[in-house]
């Protein structure tokens, strides 16, 4: 699901509206905020990573622009052939 949970938001805020009610624990403050980073983290992760298919647009991209398959390296070579077999002095003409 692309929509935030609404429960745990609320919770999440009435954690800091309890934090901010009393005296500053640093203890306290970092459970919730270390809370609040895992939800968060789990979250990009299933929407990135899983829903979206990083992995395959990343290989996408490494084929691609790292010649990971070759295709673009092949189409250069083919796309040269003609310049390539030229002769040196030819080739400056």
């Amino acid at each position: 699901e692309d929509r935030p949970d609404g429960a745990k938001i609320e919770e999440f805020r009435m954690e800091m509206r309890r934090l901010a009610s009393q005296a500053f624990h640093r203890a306290s403050f970092e459970t919730v905020i270390n809370n609040l980073q895992e939800h968060v983290t789990k979250r990009l992760w299933r929407l990135v990573v899983l829903r979206a298919c990083l992995p395959v647009h990343l290989q996408a991209l490494k084929d691609y622009f790292l010649l990971g398959r070759g295709d673009l390296f092949q189409a250069f070579i083919d796309g040269t052939r003609g310049i390539l077999s030229l002769q040196s002095g030819e080739a400056a003409e």
